[in-house]
């Protein structure tokens, strides 16, 4: 931001309304776009864009405060996860009919995504404008490559930026100076065919070995006990579940100590290797991401599913899933036998970040604080996003999609969520260094205690 802030004048207000299909639907202005005589035009800074279409009536008015003086750039270049595409969906065009701003969002999966916002951010100019980044993203030498959003923050605030979940803020907060802003969260839970389970007598697991038990009943059926990510490039967002369910750490409190090697994190690793290879989970577990991993659940080939929260819409979308919200229960997952009550569960979040060498700081912090909204919020909630406002949980909308059962399991499973890894100096080795040393396991190659000795040989030097 530039070295004198730019004041905010009450001119300067653009207003407008997210209409409401009468079938409860949210769409977005775009959809009406191609109908000029549908919309009222925005003739100056202050007029009121009121987008309407036959059968629709208006439910909400969004503010947005541009600084006085201010001219946005006409083109913006975001990289970002698919999940943050498809949320913010129609958002893009909405930006551009008022703000006249064209939104470019490419996209990658992890950690690739992140390497190359890095990348390109630690360059003397970059073509990225936003990115997006995790709570272990924001790393020691991460952070001097992101542009602190303080000033922005001040200048051209977010509007009921208290609104949002407290924790998120800190993940992306470093002594002091906020580099991110939250825009999706998420933790893991286990989705069970309820269909299934109640049609064969089977109660939900009540321990983390009752998923094998229960995966046991499946097999030959076609349908595979569990179904979960296993890629090399995500497993280390997994595996914690059950190593803190049978009471292991990676690191002590302090991260002094590399404690992967404890009989409790190899007793995980020996009962998902056990799962692995009595057939409850997938045989192409290994290599299974996310796009395979709802491909599974959405085609009815999984008992259970150990998943995001976010996965909800997707898994029982009635377009693409012969799965539905009535055949769908959701769980906690649980901790081991004599440990109830002892377990946490994955848990992080995104946040849009601006970096350092972007050309374009100003419009990427209006559309950042655009996309941040409430209502833009609540839209992109919609779109199968977790949400990072508290108020948006009590949206009547987001109740209507989302049933009251998962929403309990997200609000206990938040209460014990955290990260995988804390955002320390070369995360991004310790987690390829933890996620080649379970696949070794899994694959045979080492026993579990082998590969997770190994595994801590080669991360201690790396905290000194």
């Amino acid at each position: 931001m530039s070295s004198e802030p730019k004041k905010v004048g009450r001119r300067t207000f653009l207003n407008y309304a997210i209409a409401v299909v009468a079938t409860g639907v949210i769409v977005g202005a775009a959809t009406y776009l191609a109908v000029p005589k549908e919309v009222t035009t925005v003739t100056a800074p202050g007029a009121t864009t009121t987008v309407t279409a036959p059968g629709t009536t208006t439910i909400k008015t969004v503010t947005t405060t541009v600084s006085e003086g201010k001219k946005l750039s006409p083109s913006l270049y975001c990289y970002m996860h698919s999940v943050h595409k498809t949320a913010i969906g129609d958002l893009t065009k909405l930006f551009k009919f008022i703000y006249g701003t064209e939104i470019t969002i490419d996209t990658n999966t992890q950690p690739y995504l992140q390497n190359k916002i890095i990348t390109e951010a630690s360059l003397p100019t970059g073509t990225i404008d936003i990115g997006a980044l995790t709570e272990m993203d924001f790393t020691p030498l991460n952070v001097p490559l992101l542009e602190p959003l303080n000033d922005y923050i001040k200048v051209a605030p977010i509007e009921n930026y208290d609104d949002i979940i407290p924790s998120l803020l800190t993940m992306c907060n470093k002594g002091g100076v906020q580099y991110g802003i939250p825009i999706r969260t998420g933790t893991h839970i286990i989705y069970y065919r309820k269909d299934l389970f109640e049609k064969n007598g089977i109660s939900p697991p009540k321990n983390i070995e009752d998923i094998y038990e229960i995966g046991k009943q499946f097999k030959g059926t076609g349908i595979y006990g569990l179904n979960m990510i296993g890629a090399k490039t995500r497993i280390f967002h997994y595996f914690p579940n059950f190593m803190w369910a049978f009471g292991g750490e990676y690191f002590s409190e302090d991260l002094k100590e590399v404690l992967i090697d404890r009989d409790e994190t190899v007793a995980a690793l020996e009962f998902l290797k056990k799962l692995y290879d009595d057939g409850i989970l997938p045989p192409k577990f290994l290599t299974i991401d996310q796009d395979e991993e709802t491909t599974i659940w959405q085609q009815g080939m999984a008992a259970m599913s150990i998943s995001y929260t976010g996965r909800l819409v997707p898994f029982t979308d009635p377009k693409s899933s012969k799965v539905s919200k009535e055949m769908t229960g959701y769980l906690v997952i649980p901790a081991a036998k004599g440990r109830e009550g002892k377990n946490h569960v994955y848990g992080g979040e995104w946040s849009a970040v601006i970096p350092k060498n972007s050309q374009k700081k100003d419009t990427a912090w209006e559309f950042i604080r655009f996309i941040s909204h409430p209502v833009c919020t609540l839209l992109m909630a919609l779109n199968g996003n977790d949400p990072v406002r508290v108020s948006t949980y009590n949206e009547s909308r987001l109740k209507e999609q989302r049933p009251a059962e998962f929403l309990k399991v997200f609000n206990e499973s938040n209460k014990i969520a955290k990260p995988a890894l804390p955002a320390i100096a070369n995360v991004e080795k310790i987690q390829d260094i933890i996620a080649t040393e379970i696949h070794n396991a899994l694959m045979g190659q080492k026993s579990a205690r082998d590969a997770l000795k190994d595994a801590k040989k080669a991360i201690e030097p790396l905290l000194a």
